[in-house]
């Protein structure tokens, strides 16, 4: 208890450099795949290096680009679709009141009217635009570790090489394969997930589908919750641009659809039991890494929490403790012939 204290304050204290480390190594396993399919076509690593950076910093500063002037637009109009989200919830409470009578008091929908969400979406603009120089030394970490990784496992090889029977280069070997498939896999889900709701609103002809697109990108790292959050908020918004017509349901069930294709068929195929979490491990390691690190924190819990799962599991004496992250298993009631085999 008092090693975990301690290793909580140090995580609390190191929060800036041990972030920006986290998301370069995440980066850096995003980024791992392309150089890969270039290496296994006989580019030089150096030649590799240098085309994956390149096409990642023109991604990045493309979408970045595009991406900070949407929220700056969707900041400057949000205070008009917050009154009108306020006087549809008044009227709405106008009806309700004349069904219950005046003996409810639903006046607390007024405080939304207060709220300066506008300024605080474009406050959040400008910061992300302002923390380019963050951004490029996580990216130079991210290359230093791509780079790394391929002279690792000579390294760890040639450090072990006099314990003949040492497991270690094995169990490395499995671990960054897992957690290679893992995280390469996750991110295309969810970039195909928030490519297709993004289509999906654009496509209805709801405004910031981009913005959308990005929520739902990032919300699918938090299985369940993050799936359920990224349908409601642009329908809900959608019911605002489009008061009085069916379409915020149609978005609602065309979200859904991209949802079910993805965490129904898609994941499950891909990435098998990986991602078999049980929904009170997610919820304690959400609450956990958000109250230690933030927002970011919440996002990077179940990846965090998956590559915990993945060393446990690979590792021979702790892979029994992987049950305590996962699913209860549903037993299946055997039939008289299993019973007398």
């Amino acid at each position: 208890m008092i090693a975990f204290f301690f290793l909580v304050v140090t995580l609390k204290l190191g929060q800036p450099v041990i972030l920006a480390l986290l998301l370069a190594l995440l980066l850096a396993y995003v980024m791992d795949p392309i150089m890969m399919g270039l290496k296994k076509l006989g580019m030089h690593l150096a030649l590799a290096v240098t085309f994956t950076t390149a096409l990642f910093l023109g991604v990045f500063f493309g979408a970045g680009t595009l991406i900070v002037s949407n929220l700056i637009s969707f900041g400057r109009r949000l205070p008009l679709y917050q009154i009108e989200f306020v006087r549809m919830v008044n009227s709405l409470t106008n009806e309700i009141k004349k069904i219950a009578g005046d003996n409810i008091n639903l006046d607390f929908f007024e405080e939304i009217r207060k709220l300066p969400i506008g300024s605080i979406v474009i406050q959040t603009a400008t910061t992300i635009a302002s923390n380019v120089t963050l951004f490029l030394l996580v990216f130079l970490f991210s290359v230093l570790i791509l780079i790394e990784k391929y002279n690792l496992p000579r390294k760890i090889v040639k450090v072990f090489s006099a314990h003949k029977h040492s497991k270690i280069p094995v169990i490395l070997k499995h671990v960054d394969t897992s957690l290679r498939k893992f995280i390469g896999v996750r991110t295309l889900i969810s970039l195909s997930i928030g490519t297709a709701s993004g289509l999906v609103l654009f496509l209805f002809g709801v405004e910031f589908a981009i913005i959308w697109g990005l929520l739902t990108f990032l919300l699918n790292f938090v299985p369940n919750i993050g799936s359920a959050i990224a349908m409601t908020l642009p329908s809900l918004f959608s019911v605002i641009q489009f008061p009085g017509t069916p379409v915020p349901l149609w978005i609602f069930a065309s979200l859904a659809a991209c949802q079910f294709v993805t965490g129904v068929v898609l994941e499950p195929k891909f990435m098998g039991d990986t991602l078999n979490l049980s929904l009170l491990v997610i919820f304690l390691s959400m609450f956990f890494w958000g109250w230690l690190w933030g927002p970011v924190g919440v996002i990077l819990a179940v990846p965090m929490t998956t590559s915990l799962k993945i060393v446990l599991a690979t590792v021979p004496s702790t892979s029994r403790f992987t049950v305590f992250l996962e699913k209860p298993r549903v037993r299946r009631k055997r039939t008289g012939t299993e019973r007398k085999k």
